[in-house]
């Protein structure tokens, strides 16, 4: 079963308040791409099937999409979610510029990698 990375799921985390509540106020569904993760916030009150439909088509790199909801009465959470196309086993370019500056910033501090 695929799986998200640690930075794609910390993405989830810090961002999908702000998605859901991005949709609720514009009554539209609002999306959030990073690396292979989407978020979808989808609005109070829309099918989530609805919302599905209309953001599926929209273009992108993401392999996971993630369609969240949430209110001021509930807490947001994840409504669905799916595999879009074949998962990789390559880093996605912001992870993988993440390890390299981590393994420059040791280089440059003289600590070794291990």
């Amino acid at each position: 079963m695929p799986r998200l990375s640690i930075p794609e799921l910390a993405f989830v985390v810090r961002e999908a308040r702000g998605v859901w509540k991005r949709a609720n106020a514009s009554n539209v569904p609002n999306i959030r791409e990073c690396g292979r993760v989407r978020l979808i916030g989808v609005p109070r009150g829309q099918l989530v099937q609805e919302a599905i439909a209309e953001t599926e088509p929209v273009r992108g790199e993401a392999t996971f999409h993630i369609y969240i909801r949430g209110s001021r009465a509930k807490r947001g959470g994840i409504v669905w979610a799916k595999v879009v196309k074949p998962v990789t086993f390559k880093l996605p370019e912001f992870e993988s510029e993440a390890f390299q500056a981590a393994a420059r910033a040791d280089i440059e501090s003289g600590a070794e990698g291990g």
